[in-house]
Order: C-alpha cells, then structure tokens, then sequence
C-alpha cells in the first residue's frame, strides 16, 4: 500500500487498519513510520508510538511536526520534561505554528510554569481569537496559577499550627465532590483550622495528584483506553477505591460499554454510599442500556436527599421521561 493510500486511511479515521498493516511488514520508509506512530498515538499505545519515533527521529531533526508528535507522545506517558524538550525542539523549526505553541504552553501548566504558559496562550488567542483549545488551556493555565498562590497562602498557615496538632497525611481522603484536585482536612478538628486544606506532603499523594490532573484532561480528551490505564495506576498508588472506580466508569462509558461502567459504578457505591455522584451517573447508565426499572429505582433512591440539587434532579426526571417515551412498547432484554 502507498504513503498515499496509508495517508487517506489516517484522514478517515481508520487508525487500527494502519497498525494491522504495519504488522505484516517491518520494512517501511521513515514517513511511513512515521504515519504509523501517529495511528498507534491516536490508539492510545503510546510506547509504540514512541519506539517508532526513537528510531527514524534522524530523518526528521527539521521538521517541526515531528517533534509535537514526539512531545504530545511523552506528556501521554507523563514524560513531561523531556516532552518539553521536544516541544521547545518543535517552536524553534516552526515558530509561528500555533498548534506547537498551544502544546508547548500546555506542558508548561502541567510542570507549574503558568506565568510563561499565560503569555504564550494570550499571544495565541490574541491572534486567533476562534481557537478555542487555546482559550481552554488559557483558563486551566490561569485557574492553576489561583489555585498555586492558594495553596502557597495555605502553606504559609500550616507552620503556623500548633505544634501539638496531631497531622497524619493517611487521613487524606479525595472526594467525589472535589474533582478539581481539592481534598479533605487531613487534620481532625478542620473546624478550628478551617484555612487548612490538604496539600499532598508526600510523593505518593503528588503523584496520585499528578495523574488526577492527566486523567481528567485524557477524559476532556475523550482519550478513553489510556484513560483506564492511568485508573489502575491510580487504583496501585492508592486513591480511594470508590473514587478509581467511578472514573473508570466514565471511561467506559466513553468507550460505549455500559456493563461494565454500571459495574464499576455499583462498587463505587457500595464502597461509599455517603457519595450520591455513583448513583447519579447510574440513572443515566441504566437508561441508555435501556433498563429503565433500574434507573427509576436509583432515581428513587437519591430523589429526596438535600444533596442532589434541583437543576440535577431536573435533568434526571426529564432522563427518565425521554427515554421512556422512545422505548414505550419496548422492554428490556438481556444480552447474550
């Protein structure tokens, strides 16, 4: 098949047939291995992605294009200085490109360097008021600025505390209600400390904090397979069952399979019934299977709790009385 047959695939979407085709034949050109790292990225096998790079990176060294590919590659796998490398590699071959900039600013929010990130995102939206991925990264990049002078404030009161103040970072615990990084006291009495908030103070919770923040861009991604990767390396640091399982629910409902998102679901809250966020999602799982008597009978359960807001229990209802109405006549059956 040629670069150009294989080019027109890639276009179309048709990522897994490239890869099939490139596992009959080790012999291609570098712009054939090159298309094909990029399918394999597009598929979520970053590693062969990135073998394939490492291999032909000597006929490339000026091109542009092929050091944001490598970049976006090595952020995927958390790689993020040496992704910022190849990124910086990328903006010096092709300045004014603004696809490269965009993901060179991106990793530098990812490494705490909002400032910088700030003003290559302004320049950008600036000049190209229409791209929108610019304007999003402008506002991660400035709410993670907030959020670092926050926690900077935070830091400075916590060696203000008393020294008899018993600190056990094990009594962390993320909730569902925080999804934006945010965690509980990990100090018994928050009431008599309520400036304190959890700030990870070992490298086990950074790194869970770490890949929190790049699950939750791979789901904005709608990057699902690699999604569930970063949930079991989750789930082996140590985030809290109900929560890994819930955000895997979320990837398989990306990926269209819905038994095994309500399964996941029904752990998540079984292991944490307080949390009503499971049973929410598992209304709307159980009425796209089209297992309506499930739904209703979740919707029961969490419609007259104070923490299920009107504007939730609203689109809950009008749910419900959609799918009824498309599956009247029509009742739920197994799959075989």
């Amino acid at each position: 098949m040629s670069i150009a047959d294989l080019h027109q695939l890639y276009e179309q979407g048709y990522y897994k047939k490239i890869v099939n085709i490139a596992d009959k034949d080790d012999e291609f050109d570098p712009e054939t291995q090159r298309l094909i790292a990029a399918a394999n990225f597009q598929l979520g096998n970053y590693s062969d992605c990135l073998n394939l790079l490492a291999e032909i990176e000597g006929s490339f060294l000026n091109e542009g294009s092929f050091y944001s590919l490598y970049g976006a590659a090595l952020r995927r796998v958390g790689l993020l200085k040496e992704s910022l490398d190849k990124f910086k590699s990328a903006m010096e071959l092709s300045e004014e490109d603004r696809y490269i900039k965009n993901n060179y600013a991106n990793v530098l929010v990812d490494l705490g360097q909002h400032t910088e990130a700030i003003e290559i995102l302004k320049g950008i939206v600036n000049q190209y008021p229409e791209y929108l991925d610019a304007k999003i990264n402008l506002e991660r990049a400035e709410d993670r600025l907030i959020k670092s002078k926050d926690e900077k404030d935070i830091t400075e009161a916590k060696t203000q505390v008393s020294s008899k103040t018993d600190f056990d970072p094990l009594m962390a615990a993320f909730s569902d209600e925080e999804v934006d990084l945010a965690s509980k006291s990990p100090l018994g009495n928050t009431a008599q400390n309520p400036v304190i908030k959890h700030i990870p103070d070992t490298n086990k919770d950074k790194k869970i904090l770490e890949k929190l923040e790049l699950l939750k861009q791979t789901l904005a991604e709608k990057n699902y397979t690699f999604g569930l990767s970063l949930c079991s390396e989750l789930k082996v640091l140590g985030l809290p069952a109900d929560l890994t399982y819930k955000y895997a629910s979320d990837c398989y409902v990306g990926l269209q399979k819905y038994v095994e998102a309500e399964i996941y679901l029904l752990h998540s809250a079984l292991l944490n019934p307080n949390n009503i966020n499971s049973i929410i999602n598992l209304v709307s799982v159980c009425s796209i299977k089209g297992d309506l008597e499930r739904a209703t009978y979740f919707f029961d359960k969490i419609k007259n709790k104070p923490e299920l807001d009107h504007t939730q229990k609203v689109h809950l209802e009008k749910i419900l009385a959609q799918r009824t109405k498309e599956l009247k006549n029509k009742p739920f059956k197994f799959d075989s």
